[in-house]
């Protein structure tokens, strides 16, 4: 039976997260059927609840406390990882018998290399620690940058040298790896996102229960704007250019708005229900009772569910566009990082992706329009690429 260390894993509470992890577990399942996988994410405990079947090892380097308490735990969990590295062929823990056991590394799926925030560090570091096991290892489709850290840049470049295989979701994670962390060509394969592998829709008992007949749905994302000044002014220009928006929406097109949630509440992450308090003083008192914010803690396939009957879908958050694009529901794509305009360009939809600094109603409004008018279903092209994405994938873990 193979036994697979999957790394850098985030969850259920981001339901993009949690859709990449399902398909790797499949794809990995449909190659070896009886795969043990050992899986290491931030709050183990809660991650079993929600997806049983793996075996959860707690992250180094992450602390849900907060304050000097919560410092002092990350720099806990650094010293571990630190002693676990250099002592690794004789000592013994959870994680490091795990790594032990396995027969090879696939680091999760996702976005997480890149430095709009800290976190990176942690999750090179737990990465660092998975290469010392000197195991095959294999990142499973990533977006790899921006990273303008020069030490952040020197640590991606050291362990992405121990890779057999880079696996990109997008022409701007190749070119970056290739030219930023010079990777051999030859090891770094453009596929598609892993989230599109997962083609069968399930419908969910939340399709009976949903009551708005002609809507669409949006999602909402608290930006960071790296390396920016004035980070609140562009973060409050994007709530009112989007509060504007759903105005001509439900005024001018007569439909109802449904905003959703990606990442649940998880540790002390509050979630997206603190962006849903940051737009309502946007909102016009006049349409309020038109706006619905869907509060309620829902699964990745119900959120698709959702998105299906919609009109059409804004989304700021890469993976809830995937979710519409995957069933035919025609997509605005607010890009906040260079993976969602490359995948909109990559199926020929540039004309829909709009950049979120400076975006404004107008713009979005243009946009609509076109879309409305000249909008070309991808889901079955997207379909034929995902199986040959899948493919190539399952060819190259197995040589």
């Amino acid at each position: 039976m193979k036994t697979i260390f999957v790394p850098c894993v985030f969850g259920f509470a981001n339901k993009g997260d949690w859709a990449l992890f399902d398909a790797l577990k499949k794809t990995l399942r449909e190659q070896y059927r009886d795969c043990k996988i050992y899986a290491v994410c931030k709050n183990s405990h809660l991650q079993c609840k929600k997806i049983p079947d793996v075996i959860w090892i707690e992250q180094l380097g992450s602390s849900n406390r907060q304050g000097v308490i919560r410092k002092v735990g990350i720099i806990m969990g650094y010293i571990k990882m630190a002693l676990l590295y250099l002592f690794y062929p004789i000592i013994k823990t959870t994680y490091t018998n795990a790594l032990k056991e396995s027969d090879m590394i696939i680091a999760c799926p996702g976005g997480y290399l890149h430095d709009a925030n800290f976190s990176i560090f942690t999750l090179l570091l737990n990465l660092i620690l998975a290469v010392r096991s000197k195991k095959k290892l294999i990142f499973a489709p990533q977006s790899i940058g921006p990273i303008n850290n020069k030490f952040f840049k020197y640590l991606t470049k050291k362990v992405l040298k121990h890779a057999v295989a880079i696996f990109v979701r997008e022409h701007y994670s190749y070119q970056f790896c290739v030219t930023e962390l010079n990777c051999p060509p030859s090891k770094v394969f453009e596929v598609m996102d892993m989230a599109f592998y997962d083609c069968e829709y399930k419908t969910t008992a939340i399709v009976n229960t949903f009551q708005f007949n002609k809507y669409i749905a949006c999602t909402l994302i608290k930006w960071l704007y790296p390396k920016m000044n004035n980070k609140e002014s562009f973060y409050r220009s994007y709530l009112k250019a989007l509060a504007e928006y759903f105005e001509y929406v439900i005024k001018e097109l007569h439909l109802e708005v449904v905003i959703l949630k990606q990442i649940e509440k998880f540790g002390n992450d509050s979630g997206d229900e603190q962006i849903f308090q940051d737009i309502t003083p946007y909102i016009n008192p006049q349409i309020r009772n038109n706006i619905h914010f869907f509060t309620d803690e829902i699964t990745y396939m119900e959120m698709k569910s959702i998105l299906r009957n919609a009109e059409f879908f804004v989304g700021s958050r890469m993976h809830s566009n995937i979710f519409a694009l995957q069933q035919g529901v025609p997509v605005i794509a607010i890009s906040y990082q260079p993976k969602t305009e490359y995948i909109m360009s990559s199926l020929g939809l540039s004309d829909y992706s709009l950049p979120i600094i400076n975006i404004c109603k107008e713009d979005l409004i243009g946009i609509t329009q076109k879309l409305l008018s000249s909008w070309i279903p991808k889901d079955q092209v997207i379909n034929a690429r995902a199986k040959e994405s899948k493919d190539i994938f399952l060819n190259v873990i197995q040589q």
